[in-house]
């Protein structure tokens, strides 16, 4: 991922304790621990194994929407969009001179990097890479065996709010999960907004709005 992406210039109970004893400004992250040949990141200090969740973050109150299935949204009457998609016909019938390997990462503006470090490393434990270079803007690579996340701290164009209560019915990163049941148990515990799907994966939103599927089947053939 390392190539591609420099070319771009408490659960319940825990919450309750912190809101007792106050929290430390939002924006700020722990730097208590050392940096870790993993935990480099740029403007943020991140431990070895694993990026520990501060007190700047109330999941209970992130900016997602509510976990009731809603019906699919109507689009336009069109006749297109009544007949069946021939996908197959699209389908170039001779190798271009490139060839496309694999997904390299994908994308998502932030407005806090250090929140959208407590749900990615934090939550759902993701490791940051250390080889992101110096650029213009913090960010950080979050790995995800040979592919990754790319989390930028630069404005969003697009609404955080209004969106389509389930992630399926909007752009989305779709994130392979050995245990579905297990990471909606912890969703659940830390009060974060989810819904199912007709195959064996849950969605949900990050900080920022973000779609994100967890899926326990193999991938796309």
């Amino acid at each position: 991922m390392k190539t591609a992406i420099a070319a771009e210039n408490h659960q319940p109970e825990e919450l309750d304790m912190l809101k007792d004893e106050g929290r430390a400004e939002e924006g700020s992250v722990s730097t208590e621990h050392d940096l870790g040949s993993r935990g480099a990141v740029h403007g943020v200090s991140l431990p070895e194994e694993k990026f520990q969740r501060d007190n700047s973050v109330d999941f209970m109150n992130l900016p997602m929407e509510n976990t009731e299935e809603e019906a699919p949204p109507t689009f336009k009457d069109t006749k297109s969009s009544k007949e069946p998609a021939d996908v197959h016909s699209k389908s170039l019938t001779v190798s271009p001179s490139f060839q496309f390997t694999g997904l390299n990462h994908v994308a998502f503006c932030c407005e806090n990097l250090e929140k959208s470090l407590d749900f990615y490393c934090g939550l759902l434990g993701l490791m940051t890479s250390p080889d992101r270079p110096e650029l213009p803007y913090r960010g950080a690579w979050l790995l995800l065996g040979a592919e990754g996340i790319h989390i930028m701290e630069v404005p969003n164009p697009d609404p955080v709010h209004g969106r389509p209560g389930h992630g399926g019915f909007d752009r989305h990163a779709c994130l392979n999960c050995k245990n579905v049941e297990g990471l909606r148990q912890t969703l659940e515990k830390a009060g974060i907004p989810y819904q199912h799907s007709m195959v064996p994966s849950i969605f949900c939103r990050d900080p920022d709005g973000n779609g994100l599927e967890f899926i326990e089947i193999s991938p796309l053939k």
